[in-house]
Order: C-alpha cells, then structure tokens, then sequence
C-alpha cells in the first residue's frame, strides 16, 4: 500500500476502527495511509449524495428517519438547528437529532440548549477528501460556534468528539483550545459532584462498558469518565479483554456489507461480556447500540449510558434503542430498493462546495 498508494486485499476487511494504530509495533499509524488511499479513491469516484449529511442535501441518510414519527421530530428539529446564543450548549450529533431521539426525553437535559440536525453536523463524511477539505469545514462550523458565543460543548456523539478533539484541533490551530468539548458522562459527574444532581435508584449489578473506537487518540479522562459515573450509579464495572484504548469495534461499519465479518466480530465481543460474568453492556455510541441484538441473544442487555443515568434518578426510559434501530434499518433498506439511483447520484467535495460528479 505504501509502494502503490492504491487498494489492495489488506483493505477488504478494513472496518475503519483504527484498531491497526494501536497495535502496529512501529507507530506508523496505518490508518493514516488507509485513509490517504480512501480519500484518493473517493475523489475519482465520488459519494452517493445520499450518504453526504449537509444541509445542502436535504434527503439524506439520517434526514430519513424523520418519516418515523415525523411531526415530534419536526418541532424538535426546528429547535436544534435554530439555538440561541449561549456559552454552553449540548451537542446532539445526526443520530440523535433523527434516528435514537428517544434518549434526549430526559429531565437531565433540561437548562441548556441543544444544537444538532444535518445543519451542524460534524462533517466526519469530509474526511474521505483529504485534509484541505477537512480544514475548510472545520473553519466553517469555528465560525458558527463564535457567532453563537459557544465556548463549552457537552458531546453525546464519540465521532463528534473525535472530530473536534482529534480530527479539528489537530489541523486547525484556533480551533485547539477556542472551546471546551466535555463528554456527556464527565457533564454529569460534574453535576453530581457539585450537589445538582443525584443519583437515588442505584443498581448492584456486573456491567461492561463498550468503548467506542471513534475515541482512539483522546485523553484517558475520556476513558475513565463513564466508568466513574457507572461506579455512581452503583454498577459494578467489569473489564472486557479489550478495552480503552485497546477496544475492539462493534463493527456497525460493515453490519450490512460484510454480514460474515460483523457477526464474527460481534461474537467474538459477546464472548468477552460472558467470560467476565457481565449482565449488562454499556455504550456511549449509538452505533454502537449495533450489539444490542446479539447481546440481547447471549442473554446481556444493552443500554446507552443516558438511559442507564436515568434510571439512576428514578426516570423510566422506554429503551426502545433496538426498536429504532430496526425500523431506521428496515426503512433505509425499502427506500434503496425502490429508489437505486440514489446510490448512483455521485458527488465530490472540492473546496468546500459539493458538486456532482
């Protein structure tokens, strides 16, 4: 691949977890170079437009889901992408705007606005064109942060985060330190701490946290973060083999294109959750809400740490997480079918405009 710069077999299996990074005894960070080839490859070849998130695309692969309980949605939509001025707001990230919106009906959430929709999304789908592009999207959403007077975000979404603290930072150099980006688990034990929450239904029960890989390269108080709040809520936390910055991916990547592999992977994390006796699985990605059907099928529960904080006030989420899962599934599935050239519309991103291929 170095020789060439172009596909080879090694990048059949590719799931885009980053995993090679970690374990390459030379600290070549492999995924750079995958990435290189990607990226490459995709601005010869173009993106569906259908699975580019942008406001400039208003059908979309997540703007879809608003035909599942459309009107709720609509006003809800209406408010995240229209926020106030205000220095500190929480970060939703294009699942929770559309697809698991049930997770956001919690008394926690209240006192701050939300900002989210395709309108902010973090453009991870810019990363398959290459840094300058990166760099011009960056700036882009810098600029809006200001406007809005934001200088604390408290972040649901791992590849969010990932984009803004390891993706963003990185490259663009007023963007490190302009603004505080605090996990939704570090918010909450804030909270707690400081005496404005508390934790009264607690859990005695062996429960695993899921690392996402979209946290690969961040500070490990990101890592300590949901454990500690796990620990409040009266959770016994049990180590998978994998774990940290060692995680292994869910594999929601492929969980469609390679079935095989998923169901291999997934496995083979199902079996780490039963070698340590755990009862629960715990994720702070919804994609990684991917495991929930196989966990549910070994007998172990799956639930985003959101519910799992609600619960630890006495709240009752209705923990419909594979439920909608399923239904985006199923609907992105019919939609395909009935409408293929929505595969075959073509775009690229050439200094930051998309155009048709």
């Amino acid at each position: 691949m170095i020789e060439t710069r172009t596909k080879n077999e090694s990048l059949k299996n590719c799931i885009g977890c980053g995993y090679c990074d970690n374990i390459c005894p030379t600290h070549s960070n492999p995924s750079e170079l995958i990435r290189e080839i990607n990226a490459k490859n995709i601005s010869k070849q173009g993106l569906p437009r259908f699975y580019f998130i942008s406001e400039e695309i208003p059908f979309n692969s997540a703007t879809i889901a608003m035909q599942i309980e459309t009107e709720t949605k609509e006003v809800k939509l209406r408010e995240y992408q229209n926020p106030p001025i205000s220095e500190e707001m929480f970060y939703l990230g294009c699942s929770l705007s559309y697809i698991q919106t049930d997770l956001l009906n919690t008394k926690l959430l209240e006192g701050l606005p939300k900002i989210g929709g395709a309108k902010y999304c973090c453009g991870g789908v810019v990363t398959m064109f290459g840094d300058d592009e990166v760099k011009i999207k960056g700036k882009s959403l810098l600029d809006e942060f200001k406007r809005l007077g934001v200088k604390k975000f408290i972040m649901f979404c791992p590849g969010c985060l990932g984009m803004m603290k390891g993706i963003y930072s990185n490259l663009i150099p007023e963007f490190k330190g302009g603004i505080e980006f605090q996990t939704f688990s570090q918010y909450l034990i804030e909270k707690y701490h400081k005496d404005e929450i508390k934790f009264t239904n607690k859990r005695n029960e062996r429960i695993a946290f899921h690392d996402p890989c979209a946290w690969l390269g961040l500070d490990e108080e990101v890592y300590n973060a949901p454990r500690e709040l796990l620990e409040i809520l009266g959770y016994e936390v049990v180590e998978m083999k994998h774990n940290r910055k060692m995680t292994l991916c869910c594999a929601s990547s492929v969980a469609d294109s390679n079935k095989e592999l998923y169901k291999e992977i997934t496995g083979m994390r199902m079996t780490e959750a039963e070698e340590i006796g755990a009862k629960m699985m715990a994720v702070s990605c919804t994609g990684c809400l991917s495991l929930a059907t196989p966990a549910r099928e070994r007998n172990i529960e799956t639930y985003h740490i959101i519910e799992l904080a609600q619960m630890g006030i006495g709240e009752r989420p209705p923990h419909r997480t594979i439920e909608l899962r399923e239904n985006y599934k199923k609907l992105l599935e019919k939609t395909l079918e009935e409408n293929p050239d929505l595969l075959k519309d073509k775009v690229i991103l050439k200094d930051g405009k998309i155009q048709a291929l």
